[in-house]
Formats: structure tokens, sequence, C-alpha cells
């Protein structure tokens, strides 16, 4: 008698367990609710922009993506869009399985028609917040065409302003930067680099006008050696260098 007991209370427990799975999946067909994560500016949370952005070239929603954070106070189905600005939007749907603090990403979808910096108003729920995306101008995103602005004759050739101070063995900070002239030819994509005593710098970005213009190089690493480093960029100017000063620190 016990057994068939035993095996009849386990059935039951079955049948409830099914029943509440149930019940569960049929809730998460019920829109969500929250609030989209905002600044006191009203601009989005993480406000997260994927993706290079061109004039008249169209989207491609794997990569031009946004980022935004929700709040979630209700599980649910969720779509998330923003308003359409100079011919393209964003849009992210799905299902907030728990509540809590979720990232959604929202695909781009059509074409930019003009260069210039885009502000949309992203929707969830009753809330709103907004987030910026630069367009660049027709071609930009292709790879440019320039020189390092002569300072000298080699190696010296490159007309380097370093900022920051540098100590050996001691990490080096966002303060330590060098600005390089360069001379555009063809706007697009550029990629600058130079290393040298356990230093590297980099800058990378797009060029949208041609003629001079200045550079951004950001340091990375640790200086290893006393006083003048020689800092020798990457080819195709590997001809050319600058001179980074290293000192003690305090004891």
């Amino acid at each position: 008698m016990k057994k068939y007991l035993f095996y009849g209370l386990a059935l039951c427990l079955m049948i409830a367990a099914g029943c509440q799975k149930e019940l569960s999946y049929e809730g998460n067909g019920d829109p969500a609710k929250g609030s989209l994560q905002s600044a006191i500016t009203g601009d989005c949370l993480p406000k997260t922009v994927n993706g290079i952005y061109e004039a008249n070239k169209a989207l491609d929603p794997d990569s031009n993506t946004i980022t935004v954070s929700v709040n979630v106070m209700t599980a649910g189905t969720y779509s998330i869009t923003t308003d359409t600005i100079n011919g393209y939007f964003f849009r992210g749907s799905g299902i907030f399985t728990t509540p809590g603090v979720n990232n959604v990403t929202l695909r781009g979808n059509g074409t930019p028609f003009a260069e210039g910096v885009n502000t949309f108003i992203v929707s969830f729920d009753s809330t709103v917040c907004t987030i910026q995306v630069t367009v660049l101008p027709e071609g930009a995103s292709g790879p440019s065409t320039f020189t390092l602005v002569n300072g000298g004759t080699p190696p010296n050739c490159a007309s380097a302003v370093v900022n920051g101070t540098y100590i050996k063995d001691q990490p080096v900070s966002a303060a330590n930067t060098v600005d390089i002239s360069v001379d555009v030819t063809t706007i697009g994509a550029y990629s600058i680099a130079a290393s040298g005593g356990g230093l590297t710098f980099i800058g990378t970005g797009n060029f949208t006008t041609t003629g001079q213009q200045i550079v951004t190089l950001a340091a990375s690493g640790t200086p290893t050696t006393l006083g003048a480093n020689t800092i020798t960029f990457d080819p195709p100017f590997d001809a050319c260098s600058f001179e980074v000063t290293v000192v003690q620190g305090a004891e």
C-alpha cells in the first residue's frame, strides 16, 4: 500500500511541475515591462555604437549595431526601436527571461544619405533615451592616402610633439601621447603606429577631409631605458622616428 502511495505522490509532483513549466512558458508571450538605462543628460547607457557608417553605403545588420541597457521589471517579449533619421534606423526584439539589467543589441537597417552626426531616440515601454551615430563622408571608410609632414631629414623626419612624462619602469598613462602632422590626399581610414624602448604609440580613425592635420597617437607599455629613446614608425614610414626622453622616478 505504501508503495502505491509513493508512486501516486510522485506522479502528482510530476504533473504539478509540468503545469508550472507550461504556465511559465505561456507567461513569456506577454510584453516585458521595464525602463531604458540613461544618464542625467538623457543619453542611453551604455551608449555603444559599433561599425562604420558611411554616406550612401547600406548598413550591415551584423556589424552596424548599437547596444543599450534595460532594467527589466517584468520578464516577457520586447521590441526596442529607434526613430528613422537620415535614411536608417535600429531595431531589436526578443524575450527577457529574467528581471534585472539586460544589454540589448539593436541592428541597423537602411542607408545613410548624408554625412554628419545623427541623434536617435530609442524607445521601450514608456521610456526613451538618445544615442549619437556619426556618418562619414562617402568614400571615407576605405583606406586613406597620406604622408608624414617633414620636421627634418631622416631619421628625425616626423613633426612630433611628445606629451606627458615618461618614467623608467613605470607604466604610461592616458597623458602619454604624441601629436604628429600628416598631409592627407585621400580621405579614409588610417592606422599609424610607432615603437621603441618598451613603448608603443598607436592612432587609428578616419580622415574626413584632405590637407594637413594633427593625429594623436596614444602610448602604451613601460619605458625601460633612461635618457633619449628612439621611437620608430611602422612601415611605410619606418625611415622616420622621433625621440622620447625617459627620466628616473623618485626614490
